[in-house]
């Protein structure tokens, strides 16, 4: 609770923007076209990057990632046991499945 004059006081304009949810992956894995293990596969994707998360299974298995395979831009699904979930920013992610 501020209290006192605040006529003088300088406003400040945050710099940046919110980081969004990603997901790093482990290791090399396949990129699914649906929220399951055994779905078709669109392509492999690179481990050691991170994917941005775009939804998620309400069993919180799998994450929906955008991507890119073969230079075109997909969304797809993979093992939440596969990687990392980043979310500073704690933003919800929807689910999707």
């Amino acid at each position: 609770v501020a209290r006192g004059d605040l006529t003088d006081i300088a406003i400040v304009i945050p710099a940046g923007e919110i980081a969004l949810p990603r997901f790093f992956l482990y290791s090399d894995n396949i990129l699914r076209a649906t929220a399951s293990a055994v779905g078709v596969g669109l392509c492999t994707l690179e481990g050691n990057l991170e994917y941005e998360i775009i939804g998620r299974t309400s069993s919180l298995s799998m994450v929906k990632v955008n991507a890119t395979c073969d230079g075109a831009a997909v969304s797809g699904w993979l093992a939440v046991d596969q990687g990392a979930v980043r979310n500073p920013a704690q933003l919800a992610i929807p689910v999707t499945d």
